[in-house]
């Protein structure tokens, strides 16, 4: 798992050729100077939350770049002129779905026929849920991953901060 901070100043932005991405979001051409003066492309990111309305040519930037093991990279986090936005992670709530697949194979096989049912279940429950409960647990490993990234970059506040406003609201 490996992750890439590009912070700087945008010099360009625009709208992919594939605008559209599978989820219906906006993809866009990103272009970045550096804090070491080299412009950095990032081609066709999909720029979640307020991004894409923030994000204007010469608007200070930190963006945080996920790169999985195929080698395709995604922006997992971005913080435009003094706001911070993080990719929702979608994905780490299929590894509850997949426990509970799983468990309720189980279940139903145990409690129709017995062992033998269970065992059938178990090899119905591997196939579907496992995958399931892997992704998620990838996905988590990107949150917590990004958060910690954030935090080092000085872009979260403090958990002493963070507590004492959510005590606040309360």
């Amino acid at each position: 798992m490996s992750f890439e901070v590009i912070r700087g100043y945008v010099s360009e932005v625009g709208k992919a050729r594939e605008a559209k991405s599978g989820r219906g979001t906006e993809r866009f051409n990103v272009s970045v100077r550096d804090t070491e003066g080299q412009i950095r492309n990032l081609e066709s990111v999909e720029l979640f939350g307020s991004l894409g309305e923030r994000l204007s040519t010469g608007a200070s930037v930190v963006l945080v770049r996920h790169w999985d093991r195929r080698g395709r990279g995604r922006l997992v986090a971005g913080h435009v002129d003094g706001e911070t936005e993080v990719h929702r992670f979608p994905a780490e709530f299929l590894g509850g779905w997949g426990i509970g697949i799983c468990a309720l194979l189980l279940s139903l096989g145990a409690v129709t026929t017995g062992w033998l049912g269970a065992l059938l279940a178990v090899a119905l429950a591997v196939p579907t849920g496992l995958p399931l409960v892997l992704v998620g647990q990838r996905e988590v490993q990107v949150k917590f991953e990004t958060y910690r990234i954030l935090r080092e970059e000085g872009l979260l506040g403090s958990e002493e901060s963070i507590s004492g406003s959510q005590q606040q609201r309360a």
